[in-house]
């Protein structure tokens, strides 16, 4: 189906209507009866065929409009992802031989005059000598706000005196960098091409990553009647293993997955238990198991020719080394890196005189094409090598 104009209509059924009087013609003049009539069925055919047309494309992902989008999205059971927030570790250090209470409170550290990032103390807290106290602050924004590691950063907190002893210190947040909302273009991709989200343990992954602290989630339910294992994982019978790249580690999680059904989850060492608080369970809660993505680390050599005229090889190293290494160490779950991702990501840095002439990977000592990951591993790239 598709939109035609009254004009086109007129002449088709004006052209059908001569094959039936072959060899004559109709006269298409507003003097002939029969031609006036014809007129006025292409214009009802004319707003049929619109309306079914328009009707059509309404709830298709591929075809319809912007504002449509959001509706056929709530059909198949997903919605546009409202993007995430950045996360920072802080650190409070006590260098006296004395405990120094840090004060409950909301405490923000200013990185510039628009971005801040802010944790909570819900109550006084003793931090004993020459000891630290960790917390996780959130960006009051969406999106990646990188922050490099520093010692003695100006922390403030309204209507609470900080111990002056106490020195506030931060890490590297790249593995904690949030990402913008999910644009209209790439919901549509996704819609065309997510063939997963009308089960429960689908929409329960949608559900988790509309919290503006969750970077990306994995969850694997084991349905069989004997336990599988994925990647380092054993799931047992009728187990979900919830796989999480996330900020914090919150009760509001529990709750969300007891919302959708309740299932014993995977614990292994290193798991992060949270809970959803209801007296309907024997012991006054119901514990959620969260497992964080396992890092696979992964090598990348380059086979590079660069033209000393407009580039040095240092020049040229330190820039792509840095570009491959925002790209590939990401909070973010991808199934594989290809030469074609490694070169695409060159070819935005515009280099005058390189050319890449081949990308090969390295992982666990075995050289390979490509690298792929399993739904529990996220890519770390640790080395550039070949420049």
């Amino acid at each position: 189906m598709e939109i035609k104009t009254y004009d086109t209509i007129l002449t088709e059924i004006c052209d059908f209507f001569d094959t039936l009087i072959s060899p004559a013609t109709i006269s298409r003049s507003n003097t002939n009866i029969v031609y006036l009539w014809l007129k006025a069925c292409a214009k009802g055919w004319e707003v049929i065929n619109n309306v079914c047309v328009t009707l059509n494309n309404k709830f298709n992902p591929s075809l319809c409009a912007d504002e449509d989008l959001v509706s056929t999205g709530k059909i198949v059971g997903t919605k546009i992802r409202g993007g995430s927030v950045s996360g920072l570790r802080i650190s409070v250090y006590n260098p006296s031989m004395l405990p120094v209470v840090l004060p409950a409170g909301t405490y923000v550290y200013q990185f510039d005059s628009d971005i801040s990032f802010s944790f909570d103390n819900d109550s006084d807290l003793s931090i004993s000598a020459e000891s630290s106290a960790y917390f996780t602050a959130l960006s009051n924004e969406v999106g990646a706000f990188r922050v490099t590691q520093q010692t003695g950063i100006t922390v403030t907190a309204d209507g609470v005196t900080i111990p002056p002893a106490l020195i506030f210190s931060c890490t590297d947040n790249q593995p904690l960098l949030g990402h913008l909302p999910e644009t209209v273009l790439e919901f549509r991709q996704r819609v065309n091409t997510d063939t997963g989200r009308q089960d429960i343990i689908n929409e329960l992954k949608e559900k988790l990553l509309a919290l503006p602290y969750v970077y990306d989630c994995s969850l694997i339910f084991n349905q069989e009647e004997s336990s599988t294992v994925v990647g380092e994982f054993t799931i047992p019978s009728y187990f979900l293993l919830i796989i999480i790249s996330t900020a914090k580690y919150t009760n509001e999680i529990a709750d969300i997955v007891a919302q959708s059904a309740i299932y014993p989850t995977v614990s292994v060492t290193g798991s992060h238990e949270v809970r959803h608080i209801d007296d309907v369970f024997a012991n006054g809660y119901y514990s959620v198991w969260l497992n964080d993505f396992v890092k696979k680390d992964f090598e990348i050599t380059l086979n590079a020719i660069i033209d000393s005229n407009y580039n040095t090889a240092s020049t040229v190293k330190t820039k792509i080394e840095s570009a491959l290494m925002n790209t590939f160490n990401s909070n973010i779950y991808r199934a594989s890196i290809t030469a074609e991702d490694v070169f695409n990501e060159i070819n935005k840095l515009d280099l005058t005189g390189v050319k890449v002439l081949g990308v090969s990977f390295e992982s666990d000592g075995s050289e390979l094409d490509y690298i792929s990951f399993n739904k529990t591993e996220l890519p770390n790239l640790t080395n550039v090598g070949g420049i």
